[in-house]
C-alpha cells in the first residue's frame, strides 16, 4: 500500500482541483455529454447564469474545457486532452494496484509502457492528441511483432515472408492454380524483377513450377507445386499454433469490431495522397 500512496502522490492533480467543487464537477459531466452555451447550461442547472460563467471561467484556466464562438454564442466543451491525461494518471496508479496484487480477479496488461509514454506527451506536448499517437504507436508495433514472427515462421522452411505470400496466393487461386508473373507482382506489391527473383528460389526448391502460356507466348504460367502447398500448410499451422496465435485466439465478436475499425482505417489511410 505504501507504494500505492506513492503514486498517489506523483501524479499531477492540480489541473483537476477545480472538479472537487460539486457544481463545476457537474457542468463539466454535463460537458462531456454535449457542448453547451452558457445560457442552456444556466437553465438546466439551479443557479444563476454569472456564477455558471464564474465557474466555466475557473474550468477554462485549468485546461478541462474548451470554447469556440458560434454566431452570437460561445460553445463550451469538454477538453478531450484533459479527458485523456486524467485517464493515463488513473492508468498508472492502475498498474500499481496490479502490480501490488491488490487488484483480485481482473486481468494485467491492459496499461503498458505506450500508456505511461502517452502520459508524458499530454503533460509535455498537450497540443497532441495522446490517444491518437498512442493508437498510431501501437499500430505500428503491432505490424512490426507480426513481421517478425511471420519471418520467423517462414524462415523454419528456409523461406521469407514475400515467398510465402507467393505461395498462398497460387493456392488460393482457382484451379487450374495458375498465374502469372505480373500478377503476382501486383499481388506482391514488388517489382516484376524482384518478384521473378522470388519466384525464382521457390522454384529450385520445386515449390513452383512454370509452364509457356498458350494464349501469349511471351509470359509463363506459374503454379504452386504438391511440395509447396504442404510446405505453405505447415507454415500457416505454425501461425495459427503459435506465432499469430494471440490474433487467432481472439474471440470472434472481438475480431469482427477489429476488422471492421482496421477496414475504415484502411480505406481512409488509403485516400490520403503523398
Amino acid at each position: 500500500m505504501a507504494r500505492v500512496n506513492e503514486k498517489l502522490a506523483s501524479l499531477n492533480w492540480a489541473q483537476f482541483s477545480p472538479l472537487a467543487d460539486p457544481t463545476r464537477r457537474a457542468i463539466f459531466t454535463r460537458l462531456m455529454e454535449h457542448p453547451a452555451a452558457v445560457k442552456v447550461l444556466a437553465a438546466e442547472m439551479p443557479i444563476s447564469q454569472p456564477a455558471i460563467s464564474q465557474h466555466l471561467k475557473v474550468l477554462k484556466e485549468a485546461d478541462l474545457i474548451l470554447d469556440e464562438r458560434q454566431g452570437r454564442y460561445r460553445l463550451y466543451s469538454a477538453n478531450p486532452q484533459a479527458l485523456e491525461a486524467l485517464s493515463l494518471q488513473f492508468g498508472q496508479l492502475r498498474d500499481c494496484l496490479l502490480d501490488d496484487g491488490e487488484s483480485q480477479g481482473t486481468a494485467s496488461g491492459e496499461f503498458d509502457s505506450v500508456d505511461r509514454a502517452m502520459q508524458q506527451w499530454a503533460r509535455l506536448w498537450p497540443e497532441h492528441d495522446p490517444l491518437s499517437v498512442g493508437l498510431i504507436v501501437r499500430l505500428r508495433l503491432v505490424a512490426r511483432h507480426l513481421e517478425r514472427l511471420s519471418e520467423l515462421a517462414a524462415s523454419r522452411h528456409q523461406l521469407n515472408v514475400v515467398q510465402v505470400l507467393l505461395l498462398a496466393t497460387l493456392d488460393r487461386i482457382e484451379p487450374p492454380h495458375e498465374s502469372t508473373l505480373t500478377e503476382l507482382s501486383k499481388v506482391s506489391f514488388m517489382s516484376l524483377p524482384a518478384t521473378a527473383r522470388h519466384l525464382d528460389q521457390t522454384e529450385k526448391r520445386g515449390l513452383i513450377s512454370r509452364r509457356p502460356d498458350e494464349n501469349d507466348a511471351r509470359s509463363n504460367l506459374i503454379r504452386i507445386t504438391d511440395k509447396g502447398r504442404e510446405v505453405l500448410h505447415k507454415i500457416m499451422n505454425s501461425q495459427r499454433q503459435y506465432e499469430h496465435a494471440p490474433v487467432y485466439q481472439m474471440t470472434g465478436d472481438d475480431q469482427l469490431r477489429l476488422a471492421r475499425m482496421l477496414r475504415s482505417l484502411m480505406r481512409d489511410l488509403g485516400t490520403i495522397q503523398g
